[in-house]
């Protein structure tokens, strides 16, 4: 009952925008993490409360207004609540992407509202920066997310864009090394059942000639000598196989 009263408050929300932005991403955040205790909420969440749609227009919102703060030079203006619920948001895509199954023509949307938020933050706002990365890193990982949906919605813009930029952290490359490598081998392994030979051909060609419009091959050869640095930074294990990262067509 407590889990269908929150239900009714989110639909009651989305008709009469009765929630501060901080109460609605809070009712969001319990009902998306019973999908480890409950697989069945997964179709009321993606498909009767269309999580995808409402979390994209919640994330469009906050990079506008983030934007908008920039560009009038108020950057110590955006309020520290408005931040952190940029953040939440953010962070919710983790466990999200993680654990949905269920595909809705609205991934596109999402991945946009997440490459928007990307460009709101990536010169001012880091943290806000670093969870775009890890949530476009989640999404490659997921084989509900189409490779289209991350290539149409500008994840490869966000990851192309980070991964050239000058850093001394090593969170940011490390994201998007593993973004780039959850790309290639979902290509290498064939993981993704919905296409056939002909489309998934396609959609290399079209990946790949995104990749070396940008420069991209050159970029991840620079990397290779920080590779084991960057692991040891962040205590996981990346590739030290510079082709485990290229997308072969």
């Amino acid at each position: 009952m407590y889990i269908f009263g929150i239900d009714v408050i989110i639909l009651y929300h989305q008709q009469h925008h009765n929630l501060t932005p901080l109460a609605h991403q809070s009712a969001w955040k319990i009902l998306v993490h019973r999908f480890y205790m409950d697989y069945y909420s997964e179709e009321e969440i993606v498909n009767d409360l269309h999580f995808v749609g409402e979390a994209a227009k919640e994330l469009k919102e906050l990079a506008k207004s983030v934007s908008c703060k920039q560009k009038k030079g108020e950057e110590r203006g955006v309020e520290r609540k408005e931040i952190q619920v940029f953040v939440r948001w953010l962070t919710l895509m983790e466990p999200f992407f993680y654990y949905c199954q269920l595909w809705n023509e609205e991934f596109v949307g999402l991945i946009g509202s997440i490459a928007e938020a990307f460009k709101a933050s990536k010169d001012n706002y880091r943290e806000l920066c670093h969870r775009c990365i890890f949530a476009i890193k989640q999404a490659a990982m997921n084989r509900t997310v189409q490779i289209n949906d991350l290539l149409n919605g500008g994840a490869f813009d966000v990851a192309l864009v980070e991964i050239q930029r000058r850093t001394i952290d090593y969170k940011n490359p490390f994201e998007n090394l593993q973004f780039f490598l959850n790309v290639s081998r979902r290509f290498k392994g064939k993981e993704d059942d919905d296409a056939d030979e002909e489309k998934r051909k396609e959609m290399k060609r079209k990946v790949f000639e995104k990749l070396e419009e940008e420069g991209y091959e050159d970029t991840i050869t620079s990397f290779y000598e920080l590779f084991e640095l960057i692991n040891i930074n962040n205590h996981h294990s990346l590739s030290l196989n510079v082709s485990d990262y290229l997308v072969n067509v």
